[in-house]
């Protein structure tokens, strides 16, 4: 049986660790710096060993192969040392939060002053989806009716991100019933299920002329009410409105 030389050993040894370090390399499995170290130590640990004994360093001083070995260890060291702790730290780095995905957000906007209407309009990056919107208003010229106009409250199935939708219709045959003047005043909500929050809107018409509405940030996608729905609460509702009115900012219903 064939037996290996000192020196035939060190060098098979130091391939085969090499072959394995650069299999490691490119094998498509997750790197590791630290085994990766261990293995090319190994193949310094070969090579070192072979150049103490190899027959080309036989006449060469033990003091001068120290000094040799220690400055191409020194060298070697220095040049690695760098990149293997920047390899290190992005190995054992923690993983990066998740970043969360954004929330859609939807708002309304008013138009036509002679017959409003309204469209929504998506102003986040994400779409909106199920939204629904709900008009509630109260015809000051007729104070003895205590409930507000038959307005459906109606959805939209969704909108892509900084879209808009349609105008969408909010009085249809009521309309037929409303006289020029009539003064028509309530709230208007819009929200979805995965908006990150509804929205509330005063809301104030003068049928045929235009009106203006403004967004309530105290009451977010809840619509602001009678406290009771009789003759006496109404008129304590548009007292409050009518002072809040003072303290918003009114947008004119624009035309479309």
């Amino acid at each position: 049986m064939a037996k290996f030389s000192a020196t035939q050993l060190d060098i098979f040894l130091a391939l085969i660790l090499s072959g394995i370090a650069l299999g490691y390399s490119v094998s498509g499995l997750p790197p590791s710096i630290v085994w990766a170290c261990v293995i090319w130590a190994g193949v310094w640990v070969c090579l070192s060993h072979l150049f103490f004994i190899h027959d080309a360093t036989a006449s060469c001083p033990l003091i001068v192969k120290l000094v040799i070995w220690g400055a191409a260890t020194f060298l070697i060291l220095a040049v690695s040392w760098t990149p293997a702790r920047i390899q290190y730290a992005k190995e054992h780095a923690p993983p990066p939060a998740p970043v969360p995905s954004p929330e859609p957000d939807v708002a309304l906007r008013f138009v036509d002053p002679k017959h409003p209407s309204l469209a929504i309009d998506n102003i986040s990056d994400a779409v909106a989806r199920n939204i629904k919107w709900e008009v509630v208003l109260w015809n000051m010229e007729h104070l003895d009716q205590t409930d507000p106009l038959p307005i459906p409250t109606a959805t939209f199935d969704f909108i892509k991100p900084h879209d808009e939708s349609g105008f969408e219709e909010i009085f249809g045959s009521l309309a037929a019933s409303l006289k020029p003047g009539d003064k028509l005043i309530g709230s208007a909500v819009v929200d979805c299920p995965e908006c990150v929050s509804g929205k509330t809107y005063m809301l104030y018409i003068v049928w045929g002329k235009g009106g203006w509405y403004s967004p309530l940030p105290q009451a977010p996608g809840k619509l602001f009410m009678p406290v009771k729905p009789t003759k006496r609460g109404l008129l304590v509702y548009f007292a409050t409105l009518n002072k809040l009115a003072k303290t918003v900012n009114h947008i004119q219903i624009g035309e479309r």
